[in-house]
């Protein structure tokens, strides 16, 4: 028996071909706008990784030495690479630098999960100072998922700097699990720590009614400047949240002022994308201009990674797929079986070649695969498979690819 470890699978088929569209829909949308490709590599330096992630995502990287001895990880976070490339390639003057990438990523499974690696395809733009950045990688990122058949995502929306506001005055320790409850979304230990431990009117307050500061914008924002006693902490966000609005993105919008990533370099806007019925996020990310620091970097940064194959599961394009083929040519030259399936594949079909000597075999893999119609190179008729009669192809071709 064939086996691969848990946790891993080989992912092929109709899922396989929807991640290639999802991949193909996203990394265009991006190149299109000056995003380069990006092939990181599989394993990471420990030394190099370690510092700079937060210590409950440290715990998720599966360790190993290379063959040349160095202790290492397998790579856990695309971010880390793509700004380890700028570093190491890019003279200030070169910046900023816009990456795009599609790739696995390996983690050990959280309490929810059982998968040890995870398929993403996401965007960082590096070195950049100014405005306008925030809201080129989030309009592009809702463009992406509209190429890839998401047609009504819903573009969640914070700001981590909030939570330094909010926090202001409470001990230390006290701040620190209230985050983490926050993170890992456990209100109930949120609010039983709050019952716990003693504090002002008017910081209980702000504490009890900081996670529920969530929906849309014209709701949140009025509430949050009542409970903070300013409209200043929110006003990147309202800022950003404008643009994309008059961008057409307005229904796309939500706030949620108590979103905080995972990873915990973030140092700014934060966002997470889901369906238009929420449940789990197809992904989501922010800027984490910190990180560059730890890299010896000046500068901002932002970026997102997107679950790929959640991604496929959930788009439409793949509704849309050219015209199934399988082209027979055993009975002809090579030459002229492949000049039939090159006209076809100009007319916009998808085409699979057959060479097998037994012609009901080659019409029962079709079948197999799934394929709509069948073609006899040689005697130049095509047949719907699983249908008895042929159609003369020439005839078929002006029906199924009308000028």
């Amino acid at each position: 028996m064939n086996r691969i470890p848990k946790g891993c699978r080989n992912v092929g088929g109709s899922l396989a071909e929807a991640m290639t569209q999802s991949r193909v829909a996203v990394l265009g949308t991006l190149t299109q706008y000056g995003y380069r490709p990006l092939w990181p590599s599989g394993l990471q330096l420990s030394e190099v990784v370690w510092d700079r992630l937060a210590p409950h995502f440290r715990n998720r990287l599966l360790g190993l030495n290379s063959p040349f001895g160095e202790p290492c990880v397998l790579r856990g976070d695309l971010t880390l690479a793509a700004v380890a490339h700028l570093a190491t390639h890019y003279a200030p003057h070169e910046r900023p630098l816009r990456l795009c990438y599609a790739d696995r990523v390996y983690r050990i499974p959280g309490p929810s999960d059982t998968e040890l690696e995870q398929f993403q395809v996401g965007a960082e733009l590096l070195g950049w100072e100014g405005t306008g950045a925030d809201i080129e990688v989030l309009s592009l990122l809702l463009r992406a998922l509209g190429r890839a058949g998401i047609t009504a995502p819903t573009l969640v929306l914070g700001d981590v700097t909030i939570f330094s506001v909010v926090f202001d005055g409470v001990d230390p320790h006290l701040a620190r699990a209230l985050t983490a409850a926050l993170q890992e979304d456990s209100y109930a230990a949120y609010y039983d720590m709050l019952g716990h431990h003693p504090l002002t009117p008017e910081k209980r307050r702000l504490l009890e009614e900081f996670p529920r500061l969530k929906g849309k914008p014209d709701q949140v924002f009025p509430k949050a400047a009542d409970l903070l006693g300013s409209d200043r902490p929110t006003e990147a966000l309202r800022s950003i949240v404008r643009s994309l609005g008059h961008l057409g993105f307005e229904d796309l919008l939500q706030v949620d002022l108590a979103l905080f990533r995972e990873l915990g370099y973030y140092s700014g806007p934060v966002f997470e994308v889901y369906l238009s019925n929420r449940g789990r996020a197809l992904g989501g990310g922010g800027r984490y201009d910190g990180l560059l620091s730890r890299y010896g970097l000046v500068g901002q940064a932002l970026g997102f990674a997107l679950d790929l194959e959640a991604l496929a599961k959930a788009s439409g394009i793949r509704r849309n797929t050219p015209v199934p083929i399988m082209l027979w040519g055993r009975e002809c030259e090579p030459e002229e079986a492949l000049r039939l399936g090159e006209k076809l594949l100009s007319r916009g079909a998808r085409v699979e070649m057959s060479w097998h000597d037994v012609q009901a075999f080659s019409r029962e893999l079709a079948r197999l695969r799934g394929y709509t119609w069948w073609i006899d190179a040689s005697r130049r008729t095509v047949s719907q498979v699983g249908a008895v009669g042929d159609i003369p192809l020439d005839l078929w071709m002006e029906e199924t690819f009308p000028c």
